[in-house]
């Protein structure tokens, strides 16, 4: 049985929903990451000497962890910002039922017990809407894309 956590080969929907949610994974640990490199640079003896203007290779090396944990955290940043934007003009049209299951389950990370408590539902209800949410996000898409085609040609 596929797991709901894997986007079934050829639905956009799902893989841009899941998508947003590995850019959000990507983004939390690059904040670890950095705040990592910066501790490890403040709380290292080599710190000291660079206030004294001495640089060393070990200081240099922890400086360039920090830019290059930054340089990451800012390219995940947009992909995941580009995401949670598309998922935005995606929802523009569900309910409010099915916009709050998707905003929970995908956006905060509800599992799905969570998700029915904070709604007040069955479980089952929970997974009822998110399908009819799926479904009309796809029939929303498939009707966009020969609007699409229509205004390239």
């Amino acid at each position: 049985m596929k797991s709901t956590n894997e986007a079934k080969p050829g639905d956009p929907i799902k893989t841009i929903l899941l998508s947003f949610q590995e850019s959000k994974r990507i983004v939390d640990r690059c904040l670890l990451e950095m705040q990592e490199a910066r501790a490890n640079i403040i709380h290292s003896p080599d710190f000291s000497t660079a206030r004294a203007n001495i640089k060393t290779d070990a200081l240099e090396r922890k400086v360039t962890a920090i830019i290059t944990a930054e340089q990451r955290f800012e390219k995940a940043r947009a992909k995941m910002l580009s995401d949670l934007e598309e998922i935005i003009n995606l929802c523009d049209s569900l309910d409010f039922d099915k916009k709050t299951v998707i905003w929970l389950r995908y956006i905060y990370g509800l599992t799905w017990e969570k998700l029915a408590k904070s709604m007040n539902l069955e479980k089952r209800t929970a997974h009822r809407i998110h399908g009819r949410a799926l479904s009309d996000l796809r029939k929303k898409q498939t009707e966009q894309q020969p609007l699409e085609a229509k205004t390239i040609e």
